[in-house]
């Protein structure tokens, strides 16, 4: 596992990334006291993806630990992004026809989120216009056209809308298409 990676091979520098709620987990409190033991300085944070040049806004806590001496002390405001985001979602678009198979009705997650704002639930579903500036977090299981997750409204048919294809999926996550 990756404690006794770090543990065996005794790189200068360790990553972990993880959900910004993994940061108070007892999991968490023991990779602490792991890496600690092993004499590693730690420094942690919260980054938002939209800040550090990504569309999707998707909060990441990260996690390093360094061995004493190899760096200055790190501190948030050294990080800087390494790209600019880009203005809108129209900037990542592949061109899908108004035609193509890939735009559907999808009544029930409109049923659905009916039902959730009915019963108090904070649930909406994300439906953009290349207009947009950002998209929420998009999960694993994105092809199963989860209500919250982005969907691209069609531009004449409201009742329409489409999921990211693969290579705009994987531009909002700053991920290399050819990967």
């Amino acid at each position: 596992d990756f404690l006794d990676f770090v543990r065996y091979s005794n790189p200068v520098m360790a990553i972990v990334e993880n959900v910004p709620d993994y940061q108070t987990s007892t999991s968490m409190e023991v990779i602490r006291s792991v890496l600690k033991s092993l004499g590693y300085r730690l420094f942690e944070c919260i980054l938002d993806g939209a800040v550090f040049g990504a569309f999707e806004s998707r909060s990441r806590m990260a996690l390093v630990a360094y061995t004493e001496g190899a760096f200055e002390p790190l501190r948030l405001d050294q990080i800087t992004p390494l790209r600019t985001k880009e203005r809108s979602l129209k900037d990542l678009m592949d061109v899908v026809p108004e035609t193509d198979e890939s735009w559907k009705c999808y009544d029930y997650l409109g049923r659905k989120e009916e039902r959730d704002i009915a019963s108090g639930k904070g649930f909406r579903r994300q439906l953009l216009t290349p207009e947009a500036t950002s998209c929420g977090c998009i999960g694993r299981g994105y092809a199963k056209a989860r209500s919250t997750e982005p969907f691209i409204r069609h531009p004449r048919n409201p009742a329409l809308s489409r999921l990211l294809t693969v290579s705009e999926h994987a531009r909002v996550k700053t991920i290399p298409v050819e990967i």
